[in-house]
């Protein structure tokens, strides 16, 4: 195993209440969405890699980074090679006035890798303002617990301020959820993964 990208998978979580309709579109629809993006696009243009991939969204993360923490440490049992874990969560909201934004965490994550993932950003994604966030605690902190380089994407440079943060108005249609922000973060992900795996495209293979 070599990369390890990861969302949070829609789950209950008991902050909702039972009584309304779950509502997760940015927290984290938008970190699930890109993941599937990333999966369809790497097969749609049959594209290989020189590293293993795995594509993994976990459960758990709200009540504590169960299924984060579960697989982190069995990789760590099994001495695994693992290269890097990248993690979205939380990238679709953008506040009224702002630019598109990226940001990275300032806490629990690999300096080196963090620096690499911005440069690719800048490189490929021009249009997205980079920059730290101090939002925290997402499954990239498991693996980084248990000795793997990590690193975060996240939808603002600073704190979290989207008004829906969980609540059952996080939803897709309403104001600031930015599809065209999503697909700017998706991209910059996805660049990250091709810059790290080493991909070739069938056409280079035959």
């Amino acid at each position: 195993i070599s990369i390890v990208i990861s969302p949070v998978v829609l789950t209950h979580n008991p902050l909702y209440s039972l009584l309304l309709p779950l509502a997760q579109a940015d927290d984290d629809g938008s970190g699930t969405s890109m993941l599937l993006q990333s999966a369809h696009l790497i097969h749609q243009h049959s594209l290989s890699f020189d590293r293993t991939l795995q594509l993994v969204a976990f459960s758990g993360e709200e009540q504590g980074l169960f299924g984060s923490r579960a697989y982190a440490r069995h990789l760590r049992d099994r001495h695994a090679n693992v290269t890097v874990m990248l993690q979205g969560d939380m990238l679709a909201y953008r506040r009224e006035g702002e630019p598109m934004q990226c940001g990275f965490p300032e806490r629990f994550r690999t300096e080196e890798v963090t620096v690499l993932v911005r440069n690719v950003t800048q490189f490929y994604v021009p249009e997205l303002t980079i920059g730290i966030t101090g939002a925290c605690c997402s499954d990239h902190q498991s693996f980084w617990e248990n000795g793997f380089a990590s690193t975060q994407f996240f939808e603002r440079n600073g704190p979290i301020v989207d008004p829906m943060y969980h609540n059952s108005g996080d939803l897709v249609y309403r104001s600031g959820y930015d599809l065209e922000q999503l697909a700017a973060i998706t991209k910059a992900m996805l660049s990250s993964i091709l810059h790290i795996a080493e991909f070739t495209t069938e056409k280079e293979r035959v």
